[in-house]
């Protein structure tokens, strides 16, 4: 990710118009999760990078987001985490009462 966001910063700069950056993350680390310290640590370091480039570069018009979704539906992180039994999983702990969609994530992504 930090290789692709430098390559991406001289054309951006030089662009009359700036620009924008959407990095993809994960809410997986906001809490602590059994046995994904890897992932966890590598969404946590994106979110970090992309909050401190939306700093560095904002000066040159360049935007840096992050998009961070929870648990999608279809996927294989809901199938492991699910037992691959998703249907019977219990949404109570999320605010819409079921797991997200992969068009929201786009829609996210389109409205920056």
């Amino acid at each position: 990710v930090f290789n692709m966001m430098s390559s991406a910063f001289e054309p951006l700069k030089a662009s009359k118009f700036g620009g924008v950056v959407t990095n993809l993350s994960a809410a997986l680390h906001y809490t602590a999760t059994w046995y994904q310290v890897a992932p966890v640590a590598a969404k946590a370091a994106i979110d970090a990078m992309t909050r401190n480039l939306a700093m560095e570069w904002g000066e040159y018009g360049i935007r840096c987001n992050c998009v961070a979704p929870g648990a999608i539906q279809g996927t294989p992180g809901v199938e492991k985490l699910s037992g691959g039994n998703s249907e019977a999983m219990s949404w109570s702990h999320v605010p819409l009462q079921r797991p997200g969609t992969r068009a929201e994530i786009a829609s996210a992504v389109l409205f920056q």
